[in-house]
């Protein structure tokens, strides 16, 4: 949706980080249930929101999101 950009560093409280997709897309290896903290960070640029929680309980978490704006 919008207007995804590549080569955005997605950081999980858990330590793990990865990089979004030529389509906005990113995804991590395979975690354990539980909940974590999804940041997404790219140097000008803000994000809404700043962070996200997301809770694993024996799926995949869909619709972490975020919204990007230029300062």
């Amino acid at each position: 949706l919008g207007n995804p950009i590549p080569n955005v560093t997605v950081s999980l409280s858990a330590g793990a980080s990865t990089t979004t997709a030529s389509n906005g897309t990113y995804s991590f290896g395979s975690l354990s249930n539980g909940s974590y903290t999804v940041t997404p960070l790219l140097t000008g640029f803000t994000f809404s929101p700043s962070s996200r929680s997301i809770t694993l309980s024996g799926a995949s978490a869909a619709n972490a999101d975020f919204t990007r704006s230029e300062p």
